[in-house]
């Protein structure tokens, strides 16, 4: 299966779940959930494994005087969420849920509760960040 034939079965499914998925140049799945842009990365060589991204939600500069505040806010939520996880590209922050599907079109069945969790991991980090902030301040 080609990674274009495997956007388009996503594409297929996000519309029937009422979105409104468009593939990108690099071949991907993107698609608005909440005012929030998200992206399947698809993986030719592996199909059924989703990994479903929601890039960008956070800038290393929301944390500037503390980094090391930023990196304790995202262990923890990684610790405390499963299925997703949180990670650095470059000064950005992302979210993605990474698992495998029993087939592609298992994921009509799965992708509110992937997003579900998702904002839970976000919701955690940007917490977690005001609380590492707060008690960094009364030090």
């Amino acid at each position: 299966m080609t990674k274009t034939e495997i956007a388009q079965q996503y594409q297929t499914i996000l519309k029937q779940e009422g979105f409104s998925p468009e593939i990108d140049s690099d071949g991907d799945v993107t698609f608005k959930y909440e005012a929030g842009l998200y992206v399947i990365i698809i993986d030719e060589k592996d199909p059924t494994f989703l990994r479903l991204c929601y890039p960008n939600f956070l800038d290393t500069e929301s944390a500037p005087n503390s980094i090391l505040s930023l990196y304790k806010s995202i262990d923890k939520a990684n610790r405390r969420v499963k299925v997703a996880k949180v990670y650095f590209i470059k000064d950005d922050v992302w979210a993605n849920v990474e698992t495998y599907l029993p087939e592609i079109g298992a994921l009509k069945d799965s992708i509110q509760q992937y997003l579900r969790i998702l904002q839970t991991i976000v919701k955690d980090t940007i917490n977690n960040l005001s609380e590492e902030m707060a008690d960094s301040k009364k030090a």
